[in-house]
């Protein structure tokens, strides 16, 4: 777990420096540095000072911290500190136990299932269709054949409203067949209703904060309910970005989700 949340705060640091902070605290301790953290994290806080420094060391939990809260994780560079050098991997296993950090892999998957999800709905929408079209005409067509049958039997006025029931009861079949095999695309019937947390405070990260504050416009009383769809649009995100974020925000104690549907 550490090391993922590590990892993850080390990319605002640019490309490699997580690479090369591992490499340094390994030589420095003799062992996988994030096993030492598990076990002792003061040792390991020593250890990243004497490495990169005391300043620096300040400086990376300050951007780590920042980049955590982006995550939902609410915590300070301070408490961060503190933990480790209180020595104490109970409080620090706290302060990281909701984390979970999404990795480009993981977040790429996701958008794809939920992509081809929609395009599941999609394709079975478009084969009920036809297939409701074909139930309709198969129903015309067997009426035509019947008033035809029945021609010699009939006069031109009952033919024809013969034949304009016939064209009536097969689009009322073949709509009640669509209707009724056809569900919506996920994103359209995913309804979210979410309370706002008392003395919650707005997330620092932009993102974040404007997700929050677009919350905010649709709150009534404590809560908000709102269409997924709505609110990824208005926002233009996706409905998998979009639900990462109100799960950050609710780890960060800025709202709590009440129910989906």
């Amino acid at each position: 777990m550490y090391e993922e949340i590590f990892r993850y705060g080390s990319d605002s640091l640019g490309p490699g420096m997580f690479r090369v902070l591992r490499e340094r605290l390994e030589a420095e301790l003799g062992e996988d540095p994030f096993e030492v953290l598990e076990r002792s994290p003061k040792r390991f806080l020593t250890a990243m000072r004497k490495v990169i420094g005391y300043r620096t060391t300040e400086v990376y939990f300050s951007m780590l911290a920042e980049r955590l809260r982006a995550a939902g994780i609410a915590v300070t560079k301070d408490e961060l500190i503190d933990a480790m050098e209180r020595d104490d991997p109970a409080k620090l296993e706290l302060i990281f136990r909701n984390a979970r950090i999404m990795t480009p892999f993981e977040r790429m998957y996701r958008q794809k299932v939920f992509l081809q999800l929609e395009k599941a709905a999609r394709a079975r929408q478009r084969r009920v269709a036809i297939g409701s079209a074909l139930l309709g005409i198969g129903m015309f067509s067997l009426v035509l054949l019947v008033v035809t049958l029945a021609s010699t039997f009939l006069s031109q006025f009952q033919m024809n409203i013969a034949l304009v029931a016939g064209a009536v009861i097969a689009f009322v079949i073949a709509a009640e067949n669509y209707l009724s095999n056809t569900n919506p695309a996920p994103k359209a019937e995913m309804m979210i209703r979410m309370r706002i947390l008392g003395g919650a405070v707005p997330p620092v990260d932009e993102a974040l904060h404007r997700v929050f504050t677009a919350l905010l416009r649709e709150r009534r009383g404590d809560y908000v309910d709102i269409s997924l769809t709505s609110l990824s649009e208005s926002l233009e995100m996706s409905p998998v970005d979009l639900i990462d974020s109100i799960m950050m925000l609710q780890r960060a104690g800025v709202i709590r989700v009440e129910s989906i549907s």
